[in-house]
């Protein structure tokens, strides 16, 4: 069990009860590194920890989706995200979470 990817004892969605963020996670849909699977634990997670949180997969998106200056940018993806990221930061500096 230990050597499956995210169910470690250092997996870092564990450490998610001792948080008091906020979080926005946009999971590129073309990214291996992180399986439907492993997203609905992180989800889970941040659920059971209270947490607000969005979390979304994004279409035709790779990994790495917001970098402009790589081959793997898309500007939709990254547009989405960052307009995601802003309304989060709004929510949180107005104090409505």
């Amino acid at each position: 069990m230990h050597g499956r990817r995210g169910r470690r004892p250092d997996s870092p969605h564990l450490g998610l009860p001792a948080s008091r963020a906020a979080y926005v996670f946009a999971h590129a849909d073309h990214d291996p590194s992180m399986a439907p699977d492993a997203i609905a634990r992180l989800e889970e997670a941040l659920t059971a920890a209270g947490l607000a949180h969005t979390s979304a997969v994004y279409p035709d998106a790779p990994h790495g989706f917001t970098m402009a200056d790589t081959s793997s940018y898309q500007e939709a993806g990254a547009e989405r995200h960052y307009r995601e990221l802003r309304d989060l930061l709004d929510r949180q500096l107005r104090g409505d979470d």
